[in-house]
Parts: C-alpha cells; sequence; structure tokens
C-alpha cells in the first residue's frame, strides 16, 4: 500500500533575521558621527545605545509599530529599533502644515 509523503514545511516569507544590521554592528564604528544634528552630533555608539533601550521598551512580542515619520532622532531610533527587533513598522507622514480651508 502506498501512503501518500508528507507536505514540506512552509517557507517563511522572511529569513530568520530580516534586519540588515544590528545595533552591536552600529556599535562597533564607535566614536564616528551617526547623526548630525541642529544640537550635535550622536555617535555610532550613542546610536546603537538608544536603539537597544528603544527595542526593550517594544519587547519582544512581534508586533505592529506605527512610527509617525519626522525629521529628529527619536524618530529614527525608533524606526532602527522596530527593524532591529523584528517588528513590522507602518510610517505615517507628519502633518507640516495646517490644510488650507477652502
Amino acid at each position: 500500500m502506498n501512503t501518500p509523503s508528507a507536505a514540506p514545511p512552509p517557507t517563511p516569507l522572511l529569513p530568520a533575521r530580516a534586519s540588515a544590521f544590528s545595533a552591536a554592528e552600529l556599535a562597533a564604528h564607535g566614536g564616528r558621527p551617526a547623526l548630525l544634528t541642529a544640537n550635535g552630533v550622536l555617535t555610532y555608539a550613542e546610536l546603537a545605545g538608544r536603539i537597544r533601550a528603544c527595542a526593550d521598551i517594544l519587547g519582544t512580542e512581534r508586533r505592529l509599530v506605527l512610527l509617525a515619520g519626522a525629521n529628529a532622532v527619536e524618530a529614527v531610533v525608533t524606526y532602527l529599533a522596530a527593524l532591529t527587533a523584528g517588528h513590522p513598522l507602518l510610517l505615517h507622514p507628519v502633518a507640516t502644515r495646517s490644510p488650507s480651508k477652502n
């Protein structure tokens, strides 16, 4: 009697490590400038520390992160933390001016 073979397991949609970098890889660049702001320079080591802290706040349970896209250090940190922690991310545009009245 011929028994049907079991179907192969499904292929994951994403590889086990979907992000292109980690906070540790950023930290390896040490004191080199990562972000230049009006308030000064944020080094790769400082950026990595902020990313790790933000990723800890986001937690390990996969969740959708909604981020208001802004030209701000915290937006960059949150974006990178969500990606390195494996969370899906949805960017929401920030209104830069009030809507015109017709």
